[in-house]
């Protein structure tokens, strides 16, 4: 392993350290406090990344097509394909 590599190494698991002694504490925190501890449903986030990249999609396709609009002369130079 070359230097590079183990300052890559050293500064990842630091970085990951970190990140679970935060989320500990968080953790020991709201339970500190009786919070209700609420995992998300995994299934759900996937769906709703899901749903919000088509609306991305949708709303990018509308700006193309808003775009062809603004730019049309007559020819078809200067347009954006939809796809």
């Amino acid at each position: 392993m070359n230097i590079l590599e183990i300052t890559l190494l050293v500064l990842t698991l630091s970085v990951s350290n970190l990140m679970a002694f935060y989320l500990g504490a968080k953790l020991k925190q709201k339970v500190d406090r009786n919070e209700e501890l609420r995992i998300p449903d995994p299934i759900k986030v996937v769906k709703q990344m899901e749903h919000k990249r088509e609306q991305k999609k949708e709303v990018d396709k509308i700006d193309k097509i808003f775009a062809n609009i603004d730019k049309y002369d007559g020819t078809p130079n200067g347009q954006h394909p939809l796809e």
